[in-house]
């Protein structure tokens, strides 16, 4: 991984993984937050790929709700089930397929 000086920050830890032993539905969040920011998209996809769906989506309920049509995002249910379906498979990911990560 490049950039380890951006990843050399405190981060906060992980108490899923300190209580249980196993990657948490976001366990990578905050790293891939921090190379975002810092304009290292690329890595922030390595780092957390379940960002390229889930933050399209999130801004488009957070445009549902500054719009004002906060009853609206409550109503649409694909985003929700999409969004928990991709913190799902990412978990199984990290937990079965490559524990390491």
């Amino acid at each position: 991984m490049a950039a380890p000086h951006l990843l050399s920050v405190s981060l906060l830890p992980c108490m899923w993984r300190q209580w249980l032993g196993i990657s948490c539905p976001i366990c990578g969040l905050q790293r891939s937050l921090l190379l975002l920011f810092h304009g290292r998209v690329g890595y922030a996809l390595l780092q957390w790929p379940p960002m390229a769906v889930v933050i399209p989506i999130a801004v488009w309920l957070l445009a549902l709700v500054v719009a004002h049509k906060t009853h609206r995002a409550t109503q649409v249910r694909w985003p929700w089930v999409v969004l928990l379906a991709t913190l799902v498979a990412n978990m199984a990911y990290q937990n079965i397929i490559n524990p390491s990560f």
